[in-house]
C-alpha cells in the first residue's frame, strides 16, 4: 500500500478541527508576525545589547578577515564551536556562536544579538568576509537576517528553510536525506542558491560535509545538485503527504495510528517513510507539549505515547513522559524516564526545557 493510499484509507469523516488549529498555531508560532517586521537599521539597538563576552563565544580568533557566525537553535555554542573549530583553523576562519539564541525568540531579538556582534567586527577598517550559518530554527534566523542585511556575504542553511528573498546573497543548503525538511529544502530556490544532499537526519552536518561551507561560491556552484522536473513533482507530492498527516493527526483513532506506524516502519530504506516519521515525531512533540502546558495530562499522555511509538529513541519524548508522571505524582517512574531521556541525548540546555517541578 502506498503512503497516499494508506492516508486515504484512514481519512476520518469528522476531522477534529480544533486540534488542527492547535497544531498549526503551535507549528507557526516560531515564525509568526515577527517575519513581517523589517530590519531597518542594523546596529542601532545598542541600548538593549548585552556584553559581547556574554552573548558570543569564539573559536580560532585569528587576525584574518574571514568570519563565520553559527546559529544553533538550542544555545549550543560550545558544542558547535568544538565541532567545526578544526575546519576554521584549516580554512583560516574565526568562528562565533551564541549561547543566548534559542528557538522561539522573536526575530528582532535575534537580529539585535547579531547586530551587536557585527558592529564589533566591522568597526575596523579591514573588510570582513562574513558567512552566516544556521541549523534548523537557526537556519531560518540566518536566512531572514541575510535577506535584510548586505553585510552578510554568504548564508548557509542546514535542516530548514523559510521563504524569503535573498536577492544576490549566495546561499548553500545542506539537505539531509533522512531529514523531515528534505523536500522543502530541495524545493527552495532563490538567486545564487545551491543544494547539497547528505545521508543524515535533522542535525548539523558532519565536519567533512560541512567543509564546503568554508569554500567560495564557485565551490558551491560545482557541488550544486540540480533538480529535475520529475523529482520536483515527487517532492511536492511528499510535501502534500506530510501536510495531510499533520492535518489529520489529531483525529487518528488508535487503530489508524498503529496502522500508520507499522506502514512507515516496515522499510528503513524508504526515505519518504523515514521523513514522514520525522514529521509525525515533530507533530507528536507539538501536541504533547500543548496539552502539558494546558494541564490536560491524560491527553498529553496519549500523544506522548504516540511520540514514543513513532520515535522510540527520542529523548524529548521520555522527558515529556517523565514530566507527566511527575505532575501525576508518580515520582519513581518519572525518575526512571528522566534518566532515560538524558541517556538518549536530552539535556537541560536544549530550549531551556527542564520544568521547575522536577526534584531530581
Amino acid at each position: 500500500m502506498t503512503h497516499d493510499k494508506l492516508l486515504n484509507k484512514v481519512n476520518p469523516t469528522n476531522m477534529s478541527m480544533n486540534r488542527i488549529i492547535v497544531l498549526f498555531v503551535l507549528h507557526s508560532c516560531f515564525f509568526s508576525s515577527c517575519q513581517s517586521q523589517e530590519h531597518e537599521s542594523p546596529y542601532s539597538d545598542k541600548k538593549n545589547s548585552v556584553q559581547l563576552s556574554e552573548s558570543w563565544k569564539c573559536a580560532n580568533p585569528i587576525a584574518g578577515n574571514k568570519i563565520m557566525i553559527l546559529l544553533d537553535p538550542h544555545g549550543e555554542a560550545d558544542s558547535v564551536l568544538r565541532k567545526y573549530a578544526p575546519l576554521a583553523k584549516k580554512y583560516h576562519y574565526t568562528l562565533y556562536a551564541s549561547p543566548k539564541i534559542y528557538n522561539g525568540l522573536a526575530i528582532p531579538i535575534v537580529n539585535t544579538f547579531i547586530d551587536s556582534l557585527l558592529a564589533s567586527l566591522i568597526s575596523t577598517k579591514t573588510n570582513k568576509e562574513i558567512v552566516l550559518a544556521g541549523f534548523s530554527g537557526g537556519a531560518k534566523y540566518a536566512l531572514l537576517y541575510a535577506a535584510n542585511n548586505r553585510t552578510i556575504n554568504r548564508v548557509v542553511a542546514c535542516g530548514a528553510v523559510v521563504e524569503t528573498n535573498l536577492n544576490n546573497t549566495p546561499s548553500l543548503l545542506f539537505c539531509g536525506e533522512k531529514d523531515m525538511n528534505y523536500a522543502s529544502m530541495r524545493l527552495f530556490n532563490n538567486a545564487h542558491c545551491y543544494h547539497v544532499t547528505w545521508n543524515a537526519t535533522h542535525s548539523w552536518p558532519d565536519a567533512n560535509t560541512f567543509s564546503l561551507a568554508f569554500g567560495e561560491e564557485v565551490a558551491w556552484t560545482k557541488a550544486n545538485e540540480s533538480i529535475t522536473t520529475s523529482l520536483q513533482t515527487q517532492l511536492q507530492q511528499e510535501l502534500n503527504l506530510q501536510q495531510s498527516y499533520m492535518e489529520q493527526y489529531g483525529s487518528f483513532s488508535d487503530t489508524d495510528w498503529k496502522r500508520i506506524v507499522a506502514h512507515l516502519s516496515k522499510d528503513n530504506t524508504d526515505l519518504v517513510a523515514v521523513r514522514c516519521k520525522g514529521v509525525l515525531s515533530m507533530t507528536s512533540y507539538l501536541y504533547t507539549d500543548h496539552f502539558i502546558k494546558n494541564g490536560q495530562l491524560e491527553q498529553a499522555l496519549k500523544f506522548c505515547q504516540r511520540y514514543l511509538e513513532i520515535d522510540p529513541k527520542n529523548g524529548d519524548a521520555y522527558y515529556f513522559k517523565a514530566l507527566i508522571e511527575m505532575k501525576q505524582g508518580d515520582t519513581q517512574n518519572a525518575s526512571k524516564d528522566f534518566n532515560t531521556a538524558k541517556q538518549l541525548g536530552w539535556h537541560e540546555t536544549a530550549d531551556k526545557k527542564k520544568d521547575s517541578s522536577f526534584s531530581f
